[in-house]
């Protein structure tokens, strides 16, 4: 379940995707709704999105300092 609910409508993007599959296609619609908490993140991904990168970038950093350090 996502973290912005369809209640909450600060900011919205609707995605079209259509797929093929030999002479069908079928299309899939999807609309993001972000809240006014997520709203400033909407470009990677809202809240999940942000949580996502502060995880890749303290591994990054981790990682760094683990080889560095003797």
């Amino acid at each position: 379940r996502y973290v912005c609910d369809e209640l909450h409508t600060q900011r919205k993007t609707d995605d079209v995707i259509i797929t093929r599959e030999g002479l069908r296609g079928h299309r899939y619609q999807y609309t993001n709704r972000y809240c006014d908490l997520c709203s400033p993140f909407y470009k990677i991904g809202g809240l999940k999105g942000l949580a996502g990168t502060i995880t890749l970038l303290g591994t990054i950093a981790a990682a760094v300092f683990f080889y560095l350090h003797p």
